[in-house]
């Protein structure tokens, strides 16, 4: 396996995690996703989608009208694709391949890199947030995300535009721009569900018994 810095979740009480970069904050806790890494190509032409090996890609990219390119767990491969196959600058290869911490857009010519999260509430209690980075490079006929985790809502949406009538757009920013958009159409009901949590955690202070209530905030952020 090589020493790939691998793309991690940020979890922690309410979403904690060091937005100036490096490692986290004490008590916030980013875990390393496990398994091996994946590569999952899915192409449009006349009218037909399918999966095709990421062997066949260089074919794929000069025939199809759309390809979809999911790096998962990225690794030796993901890096091979993004910069030998796609030709992208080694900036822009790095940032897919290394954690980010905050969100960031480099354009460049005839498409753009974007890095985005995933927000999630785990359930139980205490409830937490956690953020998962999705990046997204995309050209004019082809997108690329990059993830450690399970991303069904991106997946169905993208799934969705490759089986729909071609738009007025360029493909790859299209299958973009549905991408983004679902990442960021699920932020607000996450942030609903810990603003909810939040108050619950309020309600269950007790200035009077300062002990106790020590205790649940350091069980919340943990």
């Amino acid at each position: 396996m090589s020493g790939r810095p691998e793309k991690r979740s940020g979890r922690g009480y309410l979403g904690v995690w060091d937005p100036t970069g490096g490692e986290a904050r004490r008590g916030s806790g980013l875990p390393i996703e496990g398994g091996a890494e994946q590569v999952n190509v899915l192409v449009r032409a006349g009218g037909r989608v399918w999966g095709v090996d990421s062997e066949r890609l260089p074919e794929a990219l000069q025939e199809s009208e759309m390809v979809w390119i999911d790096l998962v767990r990225p690794r030796e491969r993901a890096r091979v694709i993004l910069g030998e196959v796609l030709r992208l600058n080694p900036l822009t290869v790095e940032d897919c391949l290394s954690p980010l911490r905050m969100p960031k857009v480099d354009l460049f010519d005839g498409g753009a890199f974007i890095a985005g999260f995933a927000a999630r509430v785990e359930g139980g209690e205490p409830v937490r947030l956690s953020a998962m980075e999705v990046d997204l490079v995309f050209g004019e006929r082809w997108l690329v995300t990059v993830r450690d985790g399970p991303l069904e809502e991106v997946r169905s949406r993208i799934e969705e535009r490759l089986g729909s009538p071609a738009g007025i757009g360029a493909p790859g920013a299209e299958l973009a721009y549905c991408a983004l958009d679902t990442l960021v159409d699920g932020h607000l009901p996450v942030l609903v569900q810990a603003a909810t949590a939040a108050e619950r955690l309020e309600s269950a202070l007790d200035p009077s018994h300062e002990r106790a209530s020590l205790g649940l905030w350091r069980t919340l952020s943990r």
